[in-house]
């Protein structure tokens, strides 16, 4: 009886716990083929220009793809231009972007457009050299319930 009783003792000690926590929601997102909430506008755009300016010389193909893959197809040639003078302007002359300190946005769920205000920070070799205010405006088509991404510039009145 202690043998078993050192044994359990034993075997309780060694066990692992593993606690998952599940994020949780305090808004609602919303997707229908009529309709798409602002909180998911908004979630979205921001994906989308996080991962275009977290883009560097190792990582610019595989986000890229990314990012192509998540493209309405008629507005796919367009984007593809784009990334392809953003990678080529980071691997060529060594810099990188990062788009931080945001500042607000404005969202038109019935455009399906959402406007983002903050700064895009220059590096070069780690080092930041130049801070702007910018804003862009991401655009999006609802095709039936999947929203696609359909245009990504800068709002040249900002």
């Amino acid at each position: 009886m202690v043998a078993s009783n050192v044994l359990l003792s034993i075997r309780l000690n060694n066990q692992v716990s593993q606690t998952i926590l599940v994020p949780t929601l305090c808004t609602r997102l919303e997707v229908s083929a009529d309709k798409v909430s602002e909180e998911y506008l908004r979630l979205r755009a921001s994906e989308v220009v996080s991962l275009l300016f977290s883009l560097n010389a190792e990582n610019s193909e595989g986000i890229g793809q990314l990012l192509l893959k998540q493209v309405d197809n008629p507005a796919k040639k367009e984007f593809r231009k784009q990334l392809q003078v953003l990678s080529n302007d980071i691997k060529e002359r060594g810099y990188y972007y990062h788009f931080t300190d945001l500042q607000g946005y404005t969202i038109n769920a019935a455009k399906l457009s959402v406007k983002i205000k903050g700064y895009l920070e220059t590096y070069f070799n780690d080092k930041k050299i130049n801070r702007l205010y910018k804003e862009y405006e991401v655009t999006f088509v609802n095709n039936g319930g999947v929203v696609l991404l359909n245009s990504f510039r800068e709002v040249s009145d900002a």
